[in-house]
């Protein structure tokens, strides 16, 4: 990022404008109406066959175009063990959603927590797709450890 220039792709991506700060009475905080669709904590299921589960609200950036920006890095809008067991129920049952999109960032969970989800996920026989969205080997590549890409490849399947 070229700190010096205010047009750099890079810093646009995480540096707000100055305009940008400016909240007008239009804004809405949950754009997508994410809220609405959140049959419990975390877990966002508008489309039949898939959810979006928000497995934490912390990220290795803030990006500025961010959905879900009335939650990043908020530290009362964690998401606990107790959150993990509602989301993975309401998963596995008869609801089948068979696509599951893993929002916030998932790769800043702690390898044993981000394990224990994943493992119990793969556990549902339709769960067809498991997608970790993430930015963390942008922002953050250090974090991509050796144990790290065991935990992730021995969940998820490519191709």
């Amino acid at each position: 990022m070229d700190p010096e220039d205010p047009n750099c792709p890079i810093r646009r991506q995480v540096l707000p404008s100055d305009q940008e700060g400016i909240n007008l009475t239009a804004d809405m905080a949950d754009s997508l109406a994410e809220d609405a669709h959140s049959p419990v904590p975390g877990l966002v299921h508008r489309y039949p066959d898939r959810v979006l589960m928000l497995v934490t609200t912390q990220c290795a950036s803030y990006c500025r175009y961010c959905t879900r920006s009335r939650i990043v890095g908020d530290p009362s809008a964690q998401f606990s063990r107790k959150d993990y067991d509602a989301q993975i129920n309401y998963i596995a049952s008869p609801t089948n959603p068979r696509r599951l999109i893993s929002g916030g960032d998932p790769l800043t969970l702690p390898v044993r927590i981000l394990e224990d989800v994943l493992r119990r996920l793969r556990a549902i026989p339709h769960v067809e797709v498991i997608r970790l969205g993430s930015r963390v080997p942008i922002f953050l590549p250090q974090r991509i450890t050796p144990e790290l890409v065991t935990c992730c490849a021995n969940f998820i399947r490519c191709g």
